[in-house]
């Protein structure tokens, strides 16, 4: 990982850490199963009992009456999906924090826009071992085998306090 903190610790806090990122374009199209786009990965210990993990990605897909589903796992749970008809492209993005435990996460609620702003939901919570390395992945799902969907870019980065 690659400290983009500038340098040592100071004042007893870790610095911020880029974890992961991927620029190459994943697509799908010609099938409607649930399909792995991307993974990026995160060593054992990357994120600390009050750290978040933070990941943001741009997606492209074509404008149809036909849903296209995108959803962000990790290490096997949901943690946001967001579904698209008539627009060409969306950013989106997941947050997920450390509750002064490894096994205890805090999250907005998934299938929000990713937005800042009131919402009808509650917070979403986790039990995830973030002690363990972390696979975060990105899936699309069409609803349609003619449409197309495809992850631009996706990055995690990962703060410790």
């Amino acid at each position: 990982m690659k400290n983009t903190a500038g340098g040592a610790q100071t004042g007893g806090k870790a610095p911020v850490f880029t974890g992961a990122s991927s620029n190459t374009q994943a697509p799908v199209t010609g099938t409607t199963a649930l399909t792995l786009l991307k993974t990026l990965s995160l060593p054992a210990g990357a994120l600390l009992q009050n750290g978040s993990l933070e990941s943001d990605c741009l997606l492209s897909f074509n404008n149809s009456a036909g849903t296209k589903t995108f959803t962000i796992t990790v290490n096997g749970v949901t943690v946001q999906q967001l579904s698209f008809t008539t627009q060409l492209s969306a950013r989106i993005g997941m947050v997920l924090r450390n509750r002064n435990s490894l096994s205890s996460q805090v999250a907005p609620p998934a299938g929000g826009s990713g937005a800042t702003g009131g919402s009808g939901a509650a917070p979403s919570t986790y039990t995830i071992d973030t002690s363990q390395a972390l696979t975060i992945n990105y899936y699309a799902q069409l609803q349609t085998g003619t449409d197309n969907a495809a992850v631009e870019y996706a990055n995690v980065k990962v703060a410790n306090a």
